[in-house]
């Protein structure tokens, strides 16, 4: 998730709205990527996919 919001972002951090787009397209395929994963009985791929958008520094995204 923060590759994702970092290469949309500009130099001060920021997300416009025109790249906003593509990082709604990015995570939108990530959390179909779980529900597919979910649908099949994946839990545990479940859970790593969910917990990749995570940060995991205690910081979040």
């Amino acid at each position: 998730m923060r590759s994702i919001v970092s290469s949309a972002s500009d130099r001060y951090g920021f997300v416009s709205h025109s790249s906003s787009r593509d990082v709604y397209y990015e995570v939108n395929n990530l959390l179909e990527s779980a529900q597919k994963q979910m649908d099949r009985g994946n839990y545990k791929s479940t859970f790593f996919i969910c917990t990749a958008n995570y940060g995991g520094d205690g910081k979040g995204c």
